[in-house]
């Protein structure tokens, strides 16, 4: 009992002020300019970092941290398996390592080919792919689609 008496106060200071701190957000002047005009950001093309490469250039997969490959994921039942372009999957391309026998993606998609958007909208770098992927995946396979 004594355990949770000490935890308490943890636990609730941690529950009640942690969502009091949020991220910072600020915008462009560009996203300014089309907020002050009535226009919706999402139909600003973002600025893509310089670092971050460009598979649709040839540019070649980078090595992942320590100089290892990068970990291939699954994209769920697309039977897609690829690699996520950018550190921590904040990039906005996704190379297509293989797709898994039976799958819908079997015969539609080969090693190499690079998704560079999913339902019909870009990804944009600084996003969470993986996050992107998930919500495109329920998106599709809910029922009235």
């Amino acid at each position: 009992m004594k355990t949770v008496q000490f935890l308490t106060p943890f636990f609730f200071f941690g529950f009640f002020i942690s969502p009091l701190v949020a991220e910072e957000r600020t915008h462009t002047a560009e996203e300014m300019e089309a907020l002050a005009k009535g226009g919706d950001l999402t139909e600003l093309e973002s600025v893509r970092p310089a670092k971050l490469p460009d598979l649709t250039k040839g540019d070649p997969v980078p090595p992942g941290p320590k100089g290892k490959p990068i970990k291939p994921w699954t994209l769920g039942p697309s039977g897609i398996v690829g690699v996520f372009i950018g550190s921590k999957f904040k990039g906005d391309q996704i190379q297509v390592q293989a797709t898994l026998k039976g799958s819908p993606a079997e015969g539609k998609f080969r090693r190499g080919d690079v998704l560079v958007g999913m339902n019909g909208k870009k990804f944009k770098a600084g996003g969470h792919l993986g996050i992107i992927v998930g919500n495109g995946i329920i998106e599709a396979e809910r029922e009235k689609n």
